[in-house]
């Protein structure tokens, strides 16, 4: 029985994993479909600076104290406690994420994008107000 529930939650994990993928696939491409070639350059270093934060952010709290841990005392005990820190470090690192300036023109076009009600008028706020 626990083997089936393993098996199901390996299956959401991965349409979880694909939906996110889609999704900001999507807010991608509406970019270059109604953003002006400025704001999608804009736009464009804002998402792959939001992405390289926070894959900097699993490195270093993860794998880096892991790792460490691991050459340092040669036991698996020390690498599962280098998790434990990258957990906490995650507790960190991810608000921090949402609040540094080099993030928001991502975070508020993929907030526009989501939203069923908006109109291109708040574009201008996203990338002119807020300079």
């Amino acid at each position: 029985m626990n083997h089936e529930f393993d098996g199901l939650a390996d299956f959401a994990r991965t349409h979880a994993i694909l939906e996110n993928m889609r999704e900001n696939m999507n807010i991608k491409n509406m970019a270059k479909e109604i953003l002006l070639e400025e704001n999608y350059i804009r736009f464009m270093k804002s998402y792959k600076f939001t992405f390289l934060f926070q894959l900097l952010g699993i490195l270093a709290g993860f794998v880096v104290p892991s790792a460490v841990l691991y050459i340092i005392f040669n036991d698996i005990y020390y690498c599962v406690f280098g998790a434990v820190i990258g957990i906490l470090w995650m507790c960190i690192w991810l608000p921090l994420s949402l609040v540094i300036p080099p993030t928001k023109i991502y975070r508020k076009f993929a907030k526009w994008c989501r939203n069923r009600h908006a109109t291109l008028d708040e574009l201008d706020v996203i990338f002119y107000m807020d300079k």
